[in-house]
């Protein structure tokens, strides 16, 4: 009986851990989480869809050019910035705009107003059609949810680096 209920444990367990809500492997909150506490994530994703890559100046050091690279995933997209020549990579942005990707509360593409009133409470600011939410942890983290007629049409997370 006990080789039973451990067969299906492990067997539930396996489907759990093969059961990633998302196309890239990981669960959306597990992705997050990664991204949060300065995991590397990106060895770990299958390769994208498609990457778009631009250059820029530096804001701190006007010699120095960096580069953004736009990670795009079906239904997610993945901002990278690479300082200068450092090697660094730091995840600056994750957007989701496709189904297939939920919060820890729930929350998907496609939830109501009402949803994200009852998870995440009032919003710290209103910007237009987003609703803005200032988050604390190990690396503070803005999550803003795109509403169009009352519905989450895009969820967004900014990640702070300087």
């Amino acid at each position: 009986m006990r080789r039973v209920l451990a067969l299906a444990l492990l067997l539930s367990a396996c489907a759990i851990a093969e059961r990633a809500d998302s196309p890239v492997g990981m669960s959306l909150p597990e992705l997050v989480r990664r991204i949060q506490v300065g995991e590397p994530v990106l060895d770990r994703l299958p390769p994208p869809d498609a990457v778009t890559v631009e250059r820029q100046q530096n804001r701190h050091d006007r010699a120095q050019t960096d580069t953004v690279r736009r990670l795009a995933y079906p239904g997610l997209l993945l901002t990278v910035y690479e300082p200068g020549s450092s090697g660094k990579t730091f995840i600056v942005e994750l957007a989701v705009t496709g189904s297939g990707y939920r919060t820890v509360e729930g929350l998907q593409v496609g939830s109501t107003l009402q949803q994200l009133s009852d998870a995440y409470g009032e919003a710290d600011l209103l910007e237009g059609d987003e609703y803005v939410y200032q988050l604390d942890g190990p690396l503070p983290t803005t999550v803003r949810f795109r509403l169009k007629d009352e519905r989450i049409t895009r969820m967004q997370w900014e990640f702070y680096i300087d």
